[in-house]
């Protein structure tokens, strides 16, 4: 299987997220930082199906989240899928999926 599974998955691009954005303040010294979690729903009707066609598949999905850090490690077993937040203010499945 090539790297690259964005046609395989590319019936999910684009689908609606159900998240929610949740600001923290912290602040160290004199600075204060705003910590933006963003949370997906558990419910998201999206996800569940894009899960679900990863497992049938035989594979893992990671969901990469705006503003968080991931392992760099590679999975060739694991789909990778990108959360994006449109000018809209809504967040969407990403064009791009890939192994890793």
């Amino acid at each position: 299987m090539s790297r690259n599974v964005s046609q395989k998955f590319a019936a999910f691009a684009g689908r609606t997220v159900t998240a929610t954005e949740h600001n923290e303040t912290l602040r160290l010294g004199e600075n204060t930082y705003t910590l933006v979690n963003i949370i997906v729903d558990e419910n998201c009707a999206a996800i569940a199906e894009l899960t679900a066609a990863v497992k049938a598949a035989r594979l893992q999905l990671r969901l990469n989240i705006p503003g968080t850090a991931n392992t760099t490690d590679f999975q060739p077993n694991r789909v990778n899928a990108y959360l994006e937040k449109g000018d809209d203010g809504t967040y969407r499945l990403g064009a791009k999926f890939d192994l890793g």
